[in-house]
């Protein structure tokens, strides 16, 4: 499954060794269910792709010498235009210190071009190309 997404997994990995975190990327199969209403969530119908980004294990230790946690994660989900359209999940996990409550430590992640945008960059510049390269409208 991963041949028919090689530029999410290379992204991740050359992301994962200029950050020097660990990348896992999963894929997980369409739901079924109906399509919400909302644009806050993307249609069900597409796969998702989920890459994680996690602290190497010498950098999950906390000040006070005890280990950190891991409290949760922050996920963010893109679309992405390969040769279909998929929603790439970048979760990047984060730890904390149970003894000591010093702060949280969020693995870091890809710069994103547009913050806070939804496409990604694969998608935006598939966009750009259809509008300005092919003389395309936006509907």
């Amino acid at each position: 499954m991963h041949l028919l997404f090689p530029e999410i997994v290379e992204a991740a990995e050359r992301i994962a060794d200029e950050k020097r975190v660990e990348g896992v990327v999963k894929i997980r199969q369409p739901h079924t269910k109906a399509v919400p209403k909302r644009r806050k969530h993307f249609p069900p119908h597409l796969p998702v792709v989920r890459t994680t980004f996690e602290l190497p294990l010498d950098q999950r230790g906390c000040a006070c010498g005890a280990t950190l946690e891991k409290i949760g994660e922050d996920v963010t989900k893109e679309l992405e235009r390969l040769e279909i359209a998929v929603v790439h999940e970048i979760a990047r996990t984060k730890y904390a210190c149970k003894s000591c409550a010093c702060g949280v430590k969020t693995a870091p992640g890809p710069d994103r071009v547009i913050d806070k945008g939804i496409l990604g960059t694969g998608f935006q510049a598939r966009v750009l190309v259809d509008r300005f390269g092919m003389h395309m409208p936006y509907n």
